[in-house]
């Protein structure tokens, strides 16, 4: 078995990717380590995921935080409140965001927001299910992809 380092040619910010090679069913395994995202990628996909959690609950809280999250209302990178886009990018600090930890970290910002059904939304997503949204999210032409923090 042997590695071989490469970069992927999808536009995307790739700190490093290695194909594992000489499997012993005789196929070759790609595995990519940390897509990056920066921080209104995260946003937008903790509003993506919490917008669909909403389609099942219809809880007005949620709608509300929605409506202060929503990151579409304005041209710029923010916030229809703009509050609740500074205050997510305090919580963020100077962290990395790469698409294996994204899930921990928007666990994380949600639990500082203070409706539990928020939090509740967060609970028991698919790190797998995550991850193919984002890379799906990614791999789409989308508001901030041109930005790094």
């Amino acid at each position: 078995m042997g590695l071989r380092q490469e970069w992927c040619d999808t536009g995307r910010r790739i700190k490093s990717a290695t194909t594992l090679l000489g499997r012993d069913d005789g196929t070759e395994q790609k595995h990519f380590l940390e897509v990056t995202m920066n921080k209104f990628e995260l946003f937008t996909m903790i509003y993506f995921w919490l917008d669909n959690y909403y389609e099942s609950t219809t809880d007005d809280r949620i709608l509300n935080q929605l409506s202060e999250m929503n990151p579409f209302i304005w041209a710029d990178i923010g916030s229809a409140d703009p509050a609740v886009y500074i205050e997510y990018c305090a919580f963020l600090g100077e962290r990395e965001i790469s698409v294996d930890n994204s899930l921990s970290i928007a666990k994380e910002y949600v639990a500082t927001i203070d409706y539990v059904d928020v939090t509740a939304a967060f609970e028991n997503i698919d790190p797998e299910e995550w991850i193919r949204g984002c890379e799906k999210y990614l791999a789409t032409e989308h508001k901030g992809s041109d930005i790094s923090d």
